[in-house]
């Protein structure tokens, strides 16, 4: 299955995911983004924003909880089909489930395992970021969203994965 995925970055992180020109699912990022320092740990802290997709009838289908601390970098889904975790430490792969590995040296064809492939397709400066994913199979539709979630929200927003 084919999706194009929309995030507008300049009202709230918000995203719409079409198949066929269709609205499939749609959310945005909610709930206010806190950062702190730890002494404890003695790194910055940050959590609060969370992203929520719902579906076409606005029931909600999957919540991505965001958990920063420095450069660890930790995602904790939530769907109705599954749930599982993605962590990055900020270099080229991401950790599914911590024992699965994601490359991402290319960011703009990524292979997610044999779940999908993700590839994005900016062009020029726009308030949109749009990335196609084929879905191999639909019941790790959520996990590929996700990941493209994971590399706009950790890499390409904070200017880590330049495209051209």
């Amino acid at each position: 299955m084919i999706y194009d995925f929309y995030i507008n970055k300049d009202i709230k992180d918000r995203f719409r995911i079409l198949s066929d020109d269709k609205l499939i699912y749609s959310g945005y990022k909610e709930g206010n983004s806190t950062s702190f320092f730890d002494a404890f740990i003695g790194s910055s802290f940050d959590k609060g924003s969370n992203f929520v997709f719902y579906d076409e009838n606005e029931d909600v289908v999957m919540k991505v909880e965001r958990i920063f601390y420095d450069n660890n970098k930790k995602y904790v889904i939530n769907s109705k089909n599954v749930n599982f975790t993605l962590e990055s430490d900020m270099s080229n792969t991401i950790k599914y489930d911590n024992d699965k590995v994601i490359d991402i040296s290319d960011f703009k064809h990524i292979n997610v395992l044999d779940f999908g492939n993700i590839e994005l397709n900016k062009k020029g400066f726009s308030i949109y970021e749009k990335f196609t994913l084929d879905v191999k199979d639909e019941k790790y539709t959520f996990v590929v969203i996700a990941v493209a979630l994971f590399i706009w929200d950790v890499y390409i927003k904070e200017r880590l994965g330049f495209i051209k």
